[in-house]
């Protein structure tokens, strides 16, 4: 029946007055909520709690689809971005302070949010747990409803194994136990007899579906589809022959119904019953060295721990433990009101950068979600209130952690305590022993790693049982033990073998110093055309640029050079930099891998001292942000630099003795009677026409009293510098002149890893970006598509790119060669080393020395930890190696000339582990950014992440920083002759890099292990899956637990932040 001219407020009215079918109506959330009576039958109390119950999940639903509406429905990118659960939550966190902003309070949680997102509006379509991967329906819409189903079975398989491995209705159908986690050798065969048997009194039909356990490999025998009386059974036999490493994993279905449909009490509805299949082929030895020690478990919050180390007793401190400034260095804390705002407010946070970096008139763009080039905003006028911004929040990151849940409870009130990433070391219950009679010795694991990072003159905090706190200072390191000096107290009490906590600190030194260069730019950078403004912030040269720097140096023939091999862009980067005309724009030598831009340097800095014509009165400081890196600069002047006075190679006081060179410390500050590297006095260091020392100790040079002194700069590895401690190098140790400016010189690679940064707001706002990165994207600095007549396509007063690559086989160049440096690199390696392995016999294309290993692995964690590991990958390395050093007629190799990458930490400890069970503690095994620099006649990548699911259908995969392209650019360069790489070949497609390379490799016929086609259609629900899964029931309203993610930043686990002094 129809009802005209009736409205709606009417209607509710009779069914509430009249027929008493409405009990009441509620307004929540700026709406009405009706109450049904049959609703909430059964007393006041159940009454009441039914309505809060209704209204809470009103509000819920209204909330959800709210922020749905306003966010993601009409915006594909970023619903695509939310795919990762960590974006989404961002995402929901932003929109929930706006709704507070405009006098809204959202009392619903992310986890309800995505809740109801998925169960009552059904605008997710599917959720990857483990992967923390949402599925969007709108993105899934065009799949044809078919494959939506399949795709929502599939996501049960994955989760919902207890529930459909139940028997039923009296079937009863035997399960791989046997196999369950079984690590079965290769060539091994198995075989497993499964009963299914009836103990109803029902007589069914069974259909067995295998198809998808037959592409993993194993064979199903015996019928597959036959009558099942009640209280009978059959059999089918099950096998497996082990071919390959790695994970299998599948299932076998069992599909049953009636004979008889017309017997009622003699029939049962359609069921299936699904047997999973889990088992790894490998060395059962081996596994049992590389799996996990320990199911892992989140580590527990212990750093909101209040005053557990607060006003500890200090140590008096003797001559010759501190090394004092001449010049005092201020403190430069963070300001009250920003560590309010990034504690509290981080939407609020990210809008103030943003308008200080755009301007507060343009539009607000959320710099977390969407990727803006943010450095190309600066200028000279807001650069210093810019970079020390960000250089807190990255203070923030290191010093401060906040409990969500607590924060909750209070209102603007913050701990500031010790570091985030160092109090992930922090020890309990830890036995310290005496060492000698004044100090005491602590055993710290990963301390040979520097995991902690723990340097002479640390300190370190301890607690002992009865609560007394005391601070310790380190005296010296040895392996995995740090020697400290405590108090005089602490000894009254001691027992040797007490137990302790232990809390590892950090220095703000480097930052104050940092902070210090971003004052004096303050100060004196008013506008571009000052010397520090324009070294800043370089322009193309006008028509009047300065004389040379050496007038008689023209041409590169005109320069007699000490190293005789350097080629043509070498030298003429040596000549750019003796002539100097473009400064005080600093001169860029772009080096890619393997094309001696430490050669170039080391040349330009003796051209520079000794080349006819110079001025002897050059004063040259050379930096670079490792001590490895500054060590070989010196290690490789001092063959022309042989007296040391000289040349200074300054050292820090923290730094340990051992790890100095010999031929490097008859140049260094070390004093024999401290047994310590002590500061010299301004004067002293004055004297030596070359100072060598690290980018973060440059920094510290004005508090030392060297200022405005230097007359050059040369930095190394200068893309892997923070942008603020290179711009320490030259604040205030250079001498100011406007006639007469000083000389700065850049020596790196934008294109490998940069500075490693650890706050999200910092990155995504250019910290992350170095002094040179920045500027080789400025217009001086832009590569021309035309080129001169000798072939160069940039301005070679400003900049030369090397391109001679003297490492690696032209095949192993190509895919970075084409991808980031525009295909101008050329092979130029001795044929003896490039091409050592081209003929190997384990090649699977012989003449082209790269393998893709294809992997089914799994990749896992273990205790505490939050890095990744894949023990199936690991066994493939060992297998390389032992390929590689034993098993070969001709071209082995010494493990000393096989360097193995792992983009993850634990990884890297698990090779160490196997490879050294085996006898191989020679190879180098070592994370991306341990590697940079280096290189080596092998290089083994182990790219861990892979999951192996038991039906690969539409598995979104989460690389992390494994997409990294610096990353990936550093890990693929550093072979001379042979480059090999393990992985999941479906993981890593998913990553345009790591997609170019298989599909390179697999062209070249270098692709071993699994088989792999690209972008297989198994995204298009294929038969067989479909024919598997026909009879597994789906029910949409599975209230499944809400989950929470690990930290991408977390998971990585990578090296210390700590800068080297």
């Amino acid at each position: 029946m129809h009802i005209v001219g009736v409205p709606p407020s009417a209607i509710l009215g009779s069914l509430r007055a009249r027929w008493g079918l409405v009990d009441s109506i509620v307004t929540v959330w700026g709406g009405d909520v009706v109450i049904w009576a049959a609703d909430v039958r059964g007393g006041h109390d159940k009454k009441d709690r039914r309505i809060a119950r209704i209204a809470r999940d009103v509000v819920r639903d209204r909330i959800a689809l709210c922020f749905y509406d306003a966010e993601l429905r009409d915006d594909p990118a970023l619903r695509r971005s939310c795919s990762d659960r960590h974006v989404l939550d961002g995402v929901i966190d932003r929109w929930k302070a706006g709704q507070r902003l405009d006098g809204s309070k959202v009392s619903v949680g992310r986890a309800d949010i995505v809740f109801s997102l998925r169960m009552r509006w059904k605008l997710i379509d599917s959720r990857v747990t483990e992967e923390n991967i949402i599925i969007w329906t709108a993105d899934v819409a065009g799949r044809g409803k078919k494959a939506r189903r399949v795709a929502r079975i599939v996501e049960k398989i994955r989760h919902s194994r207890e529930k459909l491995e139940e028997d039923q209705n009296g079937i009863v159908v035997d399960r791989f136990e046997e196999w369950e986690g079984k690590v079965c050798r290769l060539g091994e065969r198995l075989a497993r007899r499964i009963e299914i048997r009836n103990d109803s009194n029902v007589d069914v039909l069974c259909t067995v579906k295998g198809d998808v356990a037959r592409q993993r490999g194993f064979v199903i025998d015996g019928d597959l589809d036959f009558e099942l009386r009640g209280g009978c059974s059959r059999e089918i036999v099950v096998s497996f022959r082990a071919t390959q490493m790695g994970v299998k994993k599948s299932i076998i279905s069992f599909d049953f119904r009636s004979i008889d449909f017309n017997d009622d009490e003699n029939s049962v509805d359609e069921f299936t019953i699904v047997r999973y299949i889990h088992l790894r082929v490998g060395d059962p030895d081996d596994y049992d060295i590389l799996k996990p020690s320990s199911p892992y478990a989140k580590t527990k919050n212990r750093f909101f721990d209040g005053d557990k180390f607060s006003n500890p007793e200090r140590v008096v401190q003797h001559a010759g433990t501190t090394a004092p400034f001449a010049q005092t260095l201020a403190k430069y804390p963070i300001p009250p009101e920003l560590l309010k705002l990034a504690a509290f407010e981080r939407d609020a946070i990210v809008k103030k950068f943003d308008g200080m970096f755009r301007g507060e008139d343009e539009e607000f763009v959320d710099a977390r979600y969407e990727k803006i080039d943010y450095s190309s905003y600066l200028n000279v006028k807001k650069y210093a209130i810019c970079m020390k911004n960000l250089l807190w929040m990255e203070e923030f990151q290191m010093r401060v952690y906040f409990d969500s849940y607590f924060l909750m409870q209070i209102s603007y009130t913050f701990y500031v305590g010790g570091a985030v990433d160092i109090k992930t070391y922090d020890l309990v219950n830890a036995p310290l022993l005496r060492e000698g009679r004044a100090h005491y010795k602590l055993l710290v694991p990963g301390l040979a790693e520097s995991r902690p990072s723990v340097l002479r003159g640390d300190k370190i905090l301890i607690r002992d049982t009865g609560g007394s706190k005391y601070e310790g200072v380190v005296h010296r390191t040895s392996q995995e033990y740090a020697i400290m000096d405590l108090p005089r107290s602490f000894d009254r009490t001691f027992i040797d073998g007490l137990r302790v906590d232990v809390r590892f600190t950090f220095s703000r030194t480097t930052l104050r110093t940092s902070h210090q260069a971003l004052a004096k730019i303050a100060e004196t950078t008013t506008n571009e055309e000052s010397q520090l403004g324009r070294t800043m912030f370089p322009r193309l040269m006008g028509t009047r640029p300065l004389n040379a720097m050496n007038a008689r140096i023209i041409r590169p023939n005109q320069l007699n050079y000490y190293n005789r091999t350097l080629n043509q862009e070498q030298q003429t980067a040596v000549v750019g930099i003796v002539q100097s005309v473009a400064r005080p724009a600093p001169y860029l030598i772009y080096g890619p891998p393997g094309t001696g831009k430490t050669v170039t340097l080391v040349e330009s800095i003796l051209q520079t001292i000794l080349a006819a014509g110079s001025n002897p009165d050059s004063k040259i400081l050379v930096c670079a942000p490792s001590n490895t890196a500054v060590d070989v600069v010196v290690e490789r002047l001092s063959v022309v630099i042989t007296e040391p006075r000289q040349m200074l190679r300054l050292v820090a006081f923290s730094r340990d003795k051992a790890t100095v060179p010999d031929n490097i410390l008859k140049y260094a500050n070390y004093d024999e009677d401290k047994d310590c590297f002590t500061n010299p006095e301004a004067d002293v260091i004055k004297r030596y026409q070359i100072v060598a020392v690290t980018t973060s100790y440059a920094g510290r040079l004005p508090n030392l009293g060297v200022l405005h002194h230097f007359t050059h700069v040369f930095i190394d590895e200068a893309g892997h510098s923070v942008e603020c401690e290179a711009i320490g190098c030259l604040a205030l140790t250079t001498k100011q002149s406007t006639s007469n400016p000083p000389v700065t010189v850049l020596a790196g690679d934008p294109k490998q890893l940069g500075p490693i940064i650890r706050n999200d707001i910092a990155k995504a706002f250019g910290l992350e970006k170095s002094l040179l990165e920045r500027l080789s994207q400025l217009e001086p600095y832009a590569r021309s598509e035309e080129s001169d007549s000798l072939g160069n396509h940039y301005n070679t007063n400003m900049i030369t790119k090397l391109v001679r690559n003297y490492r690696s086989h032209s095949k192993i160049l190509d895919i970075p060669n084409r991808t980031f440096y525009d295909g101008d690199l050329i092979a130029e390696a001795e044929m003896i080393r490039s091409h050592r392995f081209v003929d190997w016999e384990h090649l699977p294309q012989k003449g082209f020395p790269i393998i893709f290993h294809g992997v089914e692995g799994e990749d896992m964690r273990e205790a505490n930890s939050p890095s990744w590991f894949n023990p199936d990958e690991a066994q493939y390395v060992k297998m390389y190696v032992d390929l590689l050093v034993k098993d070969t007629r001709k071209n082995r190799c010494k493990p000393e000339d096989i360097g193995i990458i792992a983009p993850y930490h634990k990884q890297v400890q698990k090779i160490r582990m196997i490879l050294g069970a085996h006898g191989y503690k020679d190879c180098k095994v070592g994370s991306v950014e341990e590697f940079q620099g280096s290189e080596r006649p092998v290089i083994i990548i182990s790219t861990v992440r892979s999951t192996v699911d038991y039906i690969q259908f539409d598995k979104t995969h989460k690389l992390g920083f494994l997409a990294n392209e610096k990353r990936f650019n550093v890990a693929v360069t550093r072979a001379q002759s042979l480059l090999i790489m393990i992985g999941n070949p479906l993981t890593l497609e998913n990553d345009s890099n790591w997609e170019s390379m298989i599909d390179y490799v697999i062209n070249g016929g270098g692709y071993t292990g699994v088989e792999y086609k690209k972008k297989d259609p198994r995204n298009n629900a294929g038969s067989s899956i479909e024919n598997v899964i026909r009879g597994i029931h789906v029910d949409n309203s599975d209230d499944e637990d809400t989950f929470v993610g690990v930290s991408h930043v977390a998971g990585q686990e990578g090296p210390a932040w700590r800068s080297e002094e």
